[in-house]
């Protein structure tokens, strides 16, 4: 028999961004929390097929602050929330190979400085002694930054996950939200395909690239969409003796980074349309090794031994969504990371519980990133995006 309760905030979504929300609203005392999750289990979307990367080199200015601040609390994860991230400070390295590019890299880094991150540019020379395989001949200079690197994103998930538990937070697998209900502008319930029922005071749709999905069962038009994203991973094999970077090119969107023992390789089909597909094109891989060759050379004798692929949830400007349309002001978006949602959900739960609790973000100033924004034309500009 269909059942009715109450939360004071549910959230649609187990991944890292709703797990974290959750914890911080807890820890602030907002106890009354219910993620659901339409999967058997938490964390086995977008979360479970990142590449991992955490980094404070972007060029806008709130996704740079939104990084400090998601760093900083990655970095006493472990001691703070007892669960091992497996967070390696490798570093990024992003890579310029002609004039127009480096100039851009100085002008990124001048921008970190000014707002207190780190980065530096680097010689083509320390580039190559970082990743001792690298192709250095086409290359004009580096941006490096050695507190950016990556992270186990299952760990981070299953971290906030049990302390969110800890604090009362209620998390319901196989619980896919079929309805939500309207009475004038606010969302007043949710219903489960099961007919179950939950009020609540505050609903957030932190479904990755179902966003715009389960917006429409709000009445909102979410402008997210999924693409798919692949990655490959080598058998055994070292580029370096010591730990490198993760390193993008700049002229081919190019990426890589350790994985175990070997090679984890990356470029974005940018002519792919928008889909829900996460099969393996392993017709696109010889694309990705011309990169891949041109750029570490050495990799030709690797044997490519699997891959995955995920979903990005991509907004037109390559921006967060976060916060509520005027006309369901109790429904918050959380999501649209287009490929940064794992290295900025910390930072996130942090900037959402304040928007919640206390009508306002105030630790990063998240007005900028409002879902209205697209439909009035306030576009960002993100020019670091793999």
């Amino acid at each position: 028999m269909p059942v009715t309760e109450t939360a004071q905030v549910v959230i649609i979504g187990a991944g890292i961004v709703g797990h974290a929300l959750a914890w911080n609203l807890a820890h602030r005392g907002c106890r009354d929390v219910i993620i659901l999750e339409k999967e058997k289990r938490i964390g086995t979307g977008s979360t479970a097929y990142s590449a991992g990367g955490v980094r404070e080199q972007f060029t806008s200015e709130v996704n740079i602050q939104m990084s400090r601040l998601s760093l900083d609390i990655l970095d006493r994860f472990e001691e703070e929330m007892g669960q091992a991230i497996d967070y390696k400070r490798a570093g990024y390295l992003f890579l310029a190979s002609n004039e127009e590019q480096a100039e851009a890299l100085r002008h990124n880094v001048a921008k970190q400085n000014r707002l207190g991150v780190k980065s530096r540019l680097i010689e083509p020379r320390e580039a190559r002694e970082r990743v001792e395989a690298l192709n250095i001949d086409d290359i004009v200079l580096g941006a490096f930054n050695d507190r950016d690197g990556y992270v186990d994103p299952s760990s981070i998930c299953l971290g906030y996950n049990a302390r969110a538990r800890d604090l009362g937070v209620q998390v319901r697998t196989r619980s896919r939200v079929c309805e939500v209900e309207i009475r004038g502008e606010r969302v007043v319930a949710v219903r489960l395909e099961n007919s179950d029922r939950i009020a609540c005071n505050w609903v957030v749709n932190a479904t990755g690239p179902y966003l715009h999905d389960v917006g429409k069962l709000a009445g909102v038009d979410v402008p997210a969409h999924p693409y798919r994203r692949m990655l490959f991973i080598t058998e055994k094999f070292a580029l370096s003796p010591r730990q490198i970077p993760l390193t993008v090119d700049l002229a081919t969107g190019f990426y890589f980074r350790e994985e175990s023992e070997g090679v984890m390789i990356g470029l974005s089909d940018r002519d792919e349309p928008s889909s829900f597909d996460t099969t393996m094109d392993w017709d696109y891989l010889p694309t990705i090794l011309e990169r891949a060759l041109h750029r570490i050379p050495s990799i030709e004798n690797a044997q490519i031994g699997k891959g995955w692929a995920g979903l990005y949830a991509i907004t037109p400007d390559h921006h967060a969504l976060l916060g509520t349309f005027p006309e369901r002001p109790n429904f918050v978006i959380a999501g649209g990371f287009s490929g940064h949602g794992i290295m900025h959900s910390p930072g996130v739960g942090v900037a959402l519980a304040e928007l919640i609790l206390d009508g306002k973000a105030r630790t990063v100033d998240i007005s900028s990133l409002s879902p209205t924004r697209v439909r009035e034309g306030k576009l960002l500009v993100e020019k670091n995006v793999i």
